[in-house]
C-alpha cells in the first residue's frame, strides 16, 4: 500500500516489465467523503484532478478526518455532469459545484493540515448546514480549494529533499494512494475469527491493481500507466482510517492489530521479556509486546519529565513509572487533566500560546500551577468518583 506522485517532468524510468493491470481507478472529491469509481483519472502537476479538493472543517477551524467523524463513511458521492451529488441516511442529496471565479463576497479561511498553512473558500451556507445536520455538529463548514490559493508540499516525512515539486490539496501526504487487492485478500485471511473483513475501501485508494503476489506492490519505486511515469515517494501510514466500517461507520480495530503480529514496522520484532518499546500511541495494540533485539548503549537519559495537564508546561522528574497508559509518577499520570473551551474542543498550546508561560510543580500530593499575574492553582487528582461529579464526554 503506497502513496505515489508524479515524477518531474525530465526524470523518466525505461525499461519496465508489464506485471498487472489496473482494476479500478478512483477519486475523493472531498476529503473523508466517500469517493467516486471512475473509467479514467485527469493527471495534472497537483495529481488526480479534483481529488481532495474539498475539506471539512469544524468549530476550532480543525479538519475533519474519517478517523474523527466515522459516519462519513456512510455518505455516497456521485458525479452528476458538472455537479458534484453527496447522499447520506435520510439526507436530502446534497449537489455541488466546482467554483472558478472568486469575487469580493467569497469568505477564505486558512488552515493548518500536517504542520502546513493551506487555504480554502467556505462554501454555501446550504452545504456547511447539510454537513451540520448530517454529523450533529454545529460549526462544519465545507471549504475548497481554488488553483488560486497556494499548494502544500508532499509530506513524506523529510526523507526526501524534493517534496515541494510534488505540490497537494487536501491530501494527508501524497497526490496518488495504489493499494493491491491482493494485500487485501491476504490481510483479512491473517484477522482473528469473526472479525469484520476490509476491502479497498478502508484504504482510499486512487489506483486499485490487482496483482497475484501481496505486498509486490512495496518494492515498485516507478510504474507507468497508460503512459505516464510515476514514482513511488513513500509506503502509506498505518491509519486509524481503515477500521472504519464502511457499511456501520463502527470502528474495529482488527486491521491494525492484524498488520502489526504480521507486518510489523521495519526493524520491530516481537519478543517477550525485554520491556516496553516507545511507537507512535495509535501504533500500539493491546496485549502485545513490540520490543527490538540486540540494544546497543548508545546514550544516557539526561532529563525526565512528566506533562500533567495537557497543553500546560510540564515537571522535571527524577523518575518515571512505566504503565500500560504511559508514565507516571506518584499519583500523577501524564496528561491526566485536559482544557476544554466552552465548545467542548480541547485547548493545547497550538490553540493557545499563552499556555507556554505556565509552570507546574508537584509539591506531595498536589500539582500546583502557576502563571504571569495569576495566583498559584492547588490541584489533588480525584481517585473515588460520587454522584456530585459532573461527568462529559469528548471526541
Amino acid at each position: 500500500m503506497n502513496t505515489t506522485q508524479i515524477p518531474a517532468p525530465l526524470i523518466i524510468r525505461p525499461n519496465y516489465e508489464q506485471v498487472c493491470k489496473v482494476k479500478k481507478l478512483f477519486i475523493y472529491p472531498i476529503k473523508a467523503v466517500k469517493g467516486v469509481e471512475v473509467n479514467e483519472l485527469e493527471i495534472t502537476k497537483y495529481a488526480s484532478k479534483l481529488n481532495r479538493s474539498w475539506a471539512l472543517l469544524n468549530e476550532s477551524n480543525n479538519w475533519i478526518g474519517i478517523k474523527h467523524e466515522p459516519r462519513l463513511a456512510l455518505t455516497r458521492t456521485s458525479i452528476v455532469g458538472d455537479e458534484l451529488w453527496v447522499d447520506a441516511p435520510d439526507m436530502p442529496t446534497l449537489k455541488l459545484r466546482y467554483i472558478d471565479k472568486l469575487n469580493n463576497n467569497h469568505n477564505i479561511l486558512s488552515f493548518r493540515m500536517y504542520g502546513q498553512q493551506i487555504k480554502g473558500l467556505v462554501c454555501s451556507d446550504e452545504c456547511n448546514k447539510w454537513f451540520q445536520t448530517f454529523l450533529g455538529k454545529p460549526g462544519v463548514r465545507l471549504l475548497q480549494h481554488h488553483e488560486s490559493f497556494d499548494f502544500r508540499d508532499t509530506n513524506s516525512d523529510k526523507r526526501r529533499n524534493d517534496d515541494k515539486e510534488f505540490p497537494i490539496i487536501y491530501q494527508n501526504k501524497s497526490g496518488l494512494h495504489l493499494i493491491n487487492e491482493s494485500s487485501i485478500s491476504h490481510l483479512n485471511s491473517r484477522f482473528s475469527e469473526g472479525a469484520d473483513h476490509v476491502c479497498h475501501e478502508n484504504f482510499r485508494p486512487n489506483v486499485l491493481v490487482d496483482y497475484p503476489q501481496a505486498w509486490a506492490e512495496d518494492t515498485w519505486k516507478w510504474m507507468r500507466i497508460n503512459g505516464v511515469n510515476f514514482m513511488r515517494l513513500l509506503a502509506c501510514d498505518r491509519c486509524p482510517s481503515t477500521t472504519v466500517n464502511q457499511k456501520t461507520a463502527v470502528k474495529n480495530m482488527e486491521t491494525l492489530v492484524a498488520l502489526k503480529k504480521f507486518r510489523p514496522p521495519e526493524g520491530i520484532t516481537k519478543k517477550k521479556g525485554l520491556g516496553p518499546m516507545w511507537l507512535d500511541s495509535e501504533d500500539v495494540s493491546q496485549n502485545e509486546s513490540l520490543t527490538r533485539k540486540h540494544f546497543v548503549k548508545v546514550c544516557k537519559v539526561k532529563k525526565l519529565f512528566i506533562y500533567p495537564i495537557k497543553g500546560v508546561k510540564g515537571v522535571e522528574v527524577n523518575q518515571l513509572e512505566i504503565t500500560k497508559y504511559g508514565v507516571k509518577y506518584g499519583s500523577f499520570r501524564d496528561r491526566s487533566w485536559i482544557l476544554l473551551n466552552a465548545k467542548n474542543d480541547y485547548i493545547n498550546m497550538n490553540t493557545d500560546p499563552k499556555l507556554v508561560l505556565t509552570r507546574t510543580r508537584i509539591m506531595g500530593q498536589e500539582l500546583w500551577v502557576d502563571g504571569p499575574d495569576m495566583p498559584t492553582l492547588k490541584l489533588r487528582y480525584i481517585d473515588e468518583i460520587n454522584d456530585s461529579h459532573n461527568i462529559i464526554t469528548i471526541e
